[in-house]
């Protein structure tokens, strides 16, 4: 076990809880921490991890939560690319319901989708030529573009095969 020692000569109480899962965990945690913010001893309350990465399950919550807390920017889950990617798809799925003016353009958001699940994006080329023959079936609904798609025989990155 790695030994710790702190800079500050301030008593302190430490405490080392085992879960089984780390929802349990979270749990224990998000309760600690809203009893200690209850308390008016306690404005600011500090969670640690091993790793970097330990600390991001604690920020959904927190947000989830509207507990405030400060990640530095590089640990911040909200400004990562990752949760940018996340919300366009999000959004992607919330438009798919709705119609008239309020409506996406399906083709773009196939082809947002297309961009998250080949390796790969799309060249330059290969989208003019999709997005062209999408458009040729002027779909008013993702679920249209979808179909559309599995017709495709052009180029996507090199080979189609089948479709």
């Amino acid at each position: 076990m790695k030994q710790v020692k702190s800079a500050s000569r301030n008593e302190a109480t430490i405490e080392t809880v085992l879960v089984d899962h780390l929802s349990d965990g979270i749990d224990y945690v998000l309760d600690t921490v809203n009893s200690l913010l209850e308390d008016e001893n306690y404005r600011n309350v500090a969670i640690i991890g091993r790793k970097r990465s330990q600390i991001i399950p604690y920020q959904i919550v927190f947000a989830s939560e509207s507990i405030p807390f400060y990640a530095a920017e590089d640990l911040n889950v909200f400004l990562s690319e990752a949760f940018k990617e996340l919300r366009e798809m999000l959004a992607i799925k919330a438009r798919m319901k709705l119609k008239g003016i309020f409506a996406s353009d399906p083709v773009a958001d196939l082809l947002k989708l297309c961009d998250k699940i080949k390796r790969f994006r799309l060249s330059w080329e290969e989208r003019k030529q999709l997005r062209n023959y999408l458009e040729r079936f002027n779909p008013s609904s993702l679920e249209e573009a979808s179909l559309a798609l599995r017709r495709y025989r052009g180029p996507l990155k090199r080979t189609r095969g089948e479709g």
